[in-house]
């Protein structure tokens, strides 16, 4: 929610935070991460079925480890 007020022309124009007033609590999906075939970043990165460090399935198992420290939502984009 905002208010706005019309204020003097020859006034400067401030602005005031409380961060202790929580509204609502923000939804973890709100911040993600966003993947797809740029550079190395599927093939040969998250998808890599011939590195010995792959799954049965080819993904990078340390890759995927390292998007679960981030506790960060992943979208993929093939």
């Amino acid at each position: 929610m905002a208010t706005f007020t019309k204020i003097a022309e020859d006034a400067r124009p401030s602005i005031s935070l409380n961060p202790s007033h929580i509204i609502s609590k923000i939804d973890d999906n709100v911040y993600g991460g966003f993947t797809e075939h740029m550079g190395r970043c599927i093939y040969g990165g998250i998808y890599d079925p011939g590195n010995p460090l792959s799954d049965e399935n080819g993904f990078r198992k340390d890759v995927i480890e390292a998007f679960k420290e981030l506790n960060c939502p992943v979208q993929l984009r093939h």
